[in-house]
């Protein structure tokens, strides 16, 4: 069914070696950009449902931990991942008005992974906005 979402992930990640640095960012439960810097332990392909499309579920090590921990990149996930970790990101998507006050964006509004690629200086191994 969304067999490209899934095959596209895998191809863009597949010459990574274990321990690799990356940087993820993806929207969280509450609806908020979340940059985290991980290294790559592995991927798995999980399937969804009986019949549905499979989800991508990258396991990683967050940075200064030593417990392993997964996030799964569903076909409808927004989500950039970076190589390298201290990447010159902004990805609190307030805007400053009138310079009193920072007017951040509602909840899972697309539009601020959309800016924070446009303004990175560095190209994403693989990324996705819906």
């Amino acid at each position: 069914m969304n067999q490209p979402f899934s095959s596209e992930i895998m191809a863009a990640l597949n010459g990574l070696v274990e321990n690799s640095k990356l940087t993820l960012q993806y929207y969280n439960d509450f609806g908020h950009l979340v940059t985290v810097e991980v290294r790559y332990s592995e991927m798995n392909l999980v399937p969804q449902y009986v019949n549905g499309p499979n989800e991508v579920q990258l396991v990683f090590y967050p940075k200064g931990k030593r417990k392993k921990n997964s996030k799964r990149f569903k076909s409808h996930s927004s989500f950039a991942i970076f190589e390298g970790w201290n990447l010159p990101i902004d990805s609190s998507g307030g805007v400053k008005n009138d310079g009193n006050f920072v007017e951040y964006p509602l909840c899972f509004d697309k539009s601020v992974l959309e800016n924070t690629l446009k303004t990175a200086d560095v190209e994403p191994i693989v990324y996705k906005v819906s």
